[in-house]
């Protein structure tokens, strides 16, 4: 509440919704599979990062296009090493209030909306709601879905871990302990996971059934793709 009380009141522009209908787009999170999938994203006319998925994709000499952050805590202001000027970036009002400080220093073009976690609460009309998601990863595919990207490919969102690695590289935030790791069994195979990421699969499938009108394509042998596929409630396409 704190920070969005300051954000709002930072000058930030609000975000601007197309809702014309558009091309593909890359949704590009920061799991461990985008380690052997993110070439594809290079095909990509419009790529849209969460998380340290936007240095990483920098470093590879791929520049997003837009790139989205809600967390409210500090380390993901110091996530943010390398704003762009050819990326939008979009931010939820209740970020760190030194997130839009930061990006406004650099000169990048910056846009904020409100995630309406507690449906009721009014919210300063200056800046557009959005759905609450579970995660950034989601959330950008929800911003995504309200401006016209209806076709969708995801990369680095598979809410599992692969040798017991939670992300594509070193990572700070949410920590996942022993004592919270779990095994998801899909078909007899298994699937390293935490019980956090066990929520973000119900919560991600959620989106997809929500949003009927979106075509998504999971890139990667993570776990979100074989989950969506066992219980069949949505069908993406998965590409391995």
């Amino acid at each position: 509440y704190q920070n969005r009380a300051k954000n709002v009141e930072s000058g930030v522009a609000p975000l601007v919704i197309d809702r014309t209908l558009k091309g593909p787009i890359a949704v590009v999170g920061y799991g461990p599979s985008l380690l052997k999938t993110w070439e594809r994203v290079r095909d990509f006319p419009t790529i849209i990062t969460v998380s340290k998925a936007h240095d990483f994709l920098l470093e590879r000499g791929i520049a997003p296009t837009m790139h989205l952050d809600l967390d409210p805590r500090i380390h993901k202001v110091e996530f943010m090493t390398r704003p762009q000027k050819e990326t939008q970036y979009y931010l939820s009002t209740h970020v760190h209030p030194a997130y839009p400080e930061k990006l406004k220093a650099a000169g990048v073009p910056v846009q904020m909306f409100h995630v309406a976690i507690e449906k009721h609460m009014k919210l300063d009309p200056r800046y557009p709601s959005l759905p609450a998601r579970f995660d950034a990863g989601v959330q950008a595919a929800e911003l995504a879905f309200q401006n016209g990207y209806r076709e969708q490919h995801w990369f680095g969102l598979e809410y599992g871990c692969e040798a017991g690695n939670t992300h594509a590289g070193m990572h700070w935030g949410v920590q996942h302990p022993p004592e919270v790791r779990c095994v998801v069994d899909v078909d007899g195979r298994q699937f390293e996971c935490t019980k956090l990421f066990f929520h973000g699969l119900l919560l991600a499938e959620h989106f997809l059934c929500q949003r009927a009108l979106v075509k998504c394509t999971i890139h990667g042998d993570g776990l979100l793709g074989h989950f969506l596929k066992a219980r069949n409630r949505v069908r993406p396409k998965i590409l391995i």
